[in-house]
């Protein structure tokens, strides 16, 4: 297999980095709807007597808690997926420098 091109490197570097991109784009949106789903408790007066003494404030709060927590999580893996793409962009970018450095005795 023959090495790849500049410019196929270059493509892919920057496939890398858009899709890095998206993936941070998509952690910011998870932790916008953790953030909006903070406040988003019911109390009991909104399940009625005989639904908060059936259990319905507790599972809702319990629910709630589960999805802030999931899209918390959510968000920071994306994050961290959006952080491990640039990296292996930079550091494809910058082996590839250095491999042409080292070709043509640039230094």
């Amino acid at each position: 297999m023959a090495d790849p091109t500049p410019q196929e490197v270059s493509v892919a570097v920057q496939a890398l980095r858009t899709d890095a991109r998206t993936w941070g784009e998509t952690a910011d949106e998870l932790a916008a709807a953790r953030d909006a789903a903070i406040p988003l408790g019911l109390q009991k007066f909104h399940f009625s007597f005989v639904g908060d003494k059936a259990g319905l404030t507790e599972v809702y709060a319990g629910i709630q808690e589960k999805i802030i927590q999931l899209l918390g999580e959510g968000s920071t893996q994306l994050e961290a997926l959006s952080a491990a793409l640039t990296g292996a962009a930079n550091d494809y970018e910058r082996s590839d420098n250095d491999a042409y450095r080292r070709a043509h005795h640039v230094y």
